[in-house]
């Protein structure tokens, strides 16, 4: 993901406030919600409750990514119809 965050975006600047961003909050909330999903008093059952809150979050994750898939794709069609009606030569398209 932070590949494809980092392919979209059109300056460095704002690549790499892109990813301090994604990594600052990502890792920070992440690690807090670690330590209240994952309970003590689970670890003889497997952590079910670990577990299947990733398992939530990895499919709204996925969910996202199948999203922004289609956005980036209908928004690379409308910046080659538009260029095509200019007559630009260089178009700068989201990366799929």
């Amino acid at each position: 993901m932070l590949g494809w965050l980092s392919s979209n975006l059109y300056t460095t600047a704002s690549v790499g406030f892109a990813i301090a961003l994604n990594n600052s909050l990502g890792a920070g909330y992440g690690q807090i919600c670690g330590l209240w999903i994952y309970k003590d008093n689970e670890a003889m059952k497997g952590y079910p409750t670990g577990h299947w809150t990733n398992a939530a979050v990895l499919l709204f994750v996925s969910a996202g990514a199948i999203c922004l898939r289609l956005y980036y794709g209908v928004e690379n069609k409308k910046l080659l119809r538009s260029a095509h009606q200019t007559g630009e030569v260089v178009v700068r398209q989201y990366k799929l």
